[in-house]
Formats: C-alpha cells, structure tokens, sequence
C-alpha cells in the first residue's frame, strides 16, 4: 500500500497541519466547558512564566510562556467573567516545550482519538506503530500529558476531531485513517477472512452487507463519538463479537488475534444476538464518509 511521503515535522508541515488544530481544539475545549465535564475549581492552570490574562497569545507566545497548550484553550474559550476568576500558578521550573514538541503531542492526541478513542496511550501502551514509523519521536511519551495538559485530557468531549479538514492532512495521514477508525476493526474482520461455518442465509446476508460497509467506509458512525442513538443503542461490538463466534472457527479466530486484527478472542453475549436483525434499515444509518 502506498503510505506516500514520510511525515516529516518541518514548520512548513506544523504550519499546515497544525495551525488549524490549535483553532479547532478550541471546539473541544468550548463543548467540555459548556457541559461542565470538568469542574472548573478542579482544573489546574499552571504556566512557566507570567502573562496578559486579558489578550489572546499566540501559538508561539504559549510555547515562549511555557503554558500546556490545552489548559490554555481552555481558559481562553471561558467567559471574561470565569477568565477573571482563574489564578495560573507560575511554576519557573516548567520545561519550555518547542514547536516540533508541541505539535507532535497534539498529532498523537488526534491519532490516538482518531483510532483508539482515548486521549493518550495509558501506561505500557505503545504509541501506534504507524506514528513510530514514519516519523523520529521529538518527545518522551511520559512528558506529553505535561505538554498538553496538567489535566485528564479523557475527562473532555473529543468532537472536535470531526472538524478537522482530512483532505489538507498528509497523505500518510490520510492512508492511515483509511485503514480504519475507532469502532471499524471488528467490521473489517468479515472482509478480511473468510467465513469458515456454516451459516444459514440470513447471516450470509449480514456477512455480506457488511462487506459492501467496509469497502465503502469507514464511516464516522462506526466511531463512538459520532454513532447517533438507534446505533449507540444496538451494542455493536456485542453484536459484531457473537457473528465471529458464529462465522469462524476457533484457527481462524486466533489468527486474526495473532495477526492483530482483533485485540481479544471474542465472547458470546445476548444483547448480541440482535446481530441476526440486521437488515438493510441498519446498514443504512452509516451514511457519513470518513473520506
């Protein structure tokens, strides 16, 4: 598969990709507020140097005053009255990140929201091979929380990934996404193995269906963020786990375990054998093309 060029982090590759990613996570930052998903007397607001409170810093400017670049999104979408109420704490020892840093952190972020649906890798997790691969990592994995954020990043509605403009992404970028998304992995498996059991025809029907999704997709309502209520309600991946029960062997099974095209053997549960009731009124609630 062709990945096209390398990602490199050059500053033409932060202005281009980047530059909007420091607009749109004010969505981010603006929904949680709004929705008081974080509690505002329990979010820390910690910079390395003082600054005008009252004037909007640039990209550059949070970088020169040592500010994590989303608690400071997230001040700057609260009202002039909350913004007035917020006392940052200098702390003079904070290191001072750079741009190749803080950019970097924030692909990692929209990657990891992108195909894991999670803010950061959790301890002992690997960042994704393909960010590894293509690239030199400019920071330690253990000092990019510190880079974005002194808060849980996990405690914010991710939304704002839906904005971000794909196209003017780097086609490595791009390809990766294509693969798949949060949310599509266990659809995917029916296109990539073959049915080993034997099925009755009206699974062969579903098998099939979701065969034409995956080659057409990925969809945004394969992703949890983004499934309206008739989809959030079906408990897909229940579902999706008792029609691999039913179509593959125990080999084949541990074969795509092997292969990672699952991450766990799947498990029988009765709120998936709604699976069997998917008919073309499903199929047809994924209707937003990811590309």
């Amino acid at each position: 598969m062709n990945l096209g060029k390398p990602l490199t982090l050059t500053g033409e590759f932060i202005n281009n990709e980047f530059k909007t990613f420091g607009k749109l996570l004010e969505d981010l930052l603006n929904t949680a507020s709004q929705n008081n998903i974080i509690e505002l007397s329990n979010v820390k607001f910690i910079a390395g140097k003082p600054f005008d409170k009252n004037t909007e810093l640039t990209f550059d400017q949070i970088i020169e005053y040592r500010i994590p670049i989303m608690d400071y999104l997230l001040f700057w979408s609260l009202d002039y009255e909350q913004r007035k109420r917020i006392t940052w704490q200098l702390q003079s020892s904070r290191v001072e990140y750079n741009q190749t840093q803080v950019s970097f952190s924030l692909l990692l972020l929209y990657v990891m929201i992108m195909t894991r649906n999670k803010a950061l890798p959790e301890e002992n997790e690997n960042i994704p091979i393909f960010l590894s691969k293509f690239m030199k990592i400019p920071i330690d994995i253990e000092d990019i929380r510190e880079c974005l954020s002194y808060n849980n990043l996990n405690l914010f509605t991710h939304t704002w990934v839906k904005d971000v403009d794909i196209s003017k992404l780097s086609n490595a970028l791009q390809n990766r996404l294509a693969q798949g998304i949060a949310g599509s992995r266990l659809f995917s498996v029916f296109r990539d193995y073959d049915v080993d059991l034997d099925i009755d025809d009206k699974l062969k029907r579903v098998v099939e269906n979701i065969k034409i999704l995956v080659n057409n997709g990925p969809f945004w309502e394969m992703h949890t963020l983004f499934q309206p209520k008739e989809l959030s309600a079906m408990s897909i991946n229940s579902c999706l786990n008792n029609l691999m029960i039913l179509c593959f062997s125990e080999k084949t099974l541990q074969k795509m375990k092997d292969n990672k095209s699952i991450y766990r053997m799947p498990k029988y549960s009765m709120k998936g054998e709604a699976v069997r009731n998917w008919d073309h009124k499903f199929f047809e609630l994924f209707t937003t093309k990811l590309l």
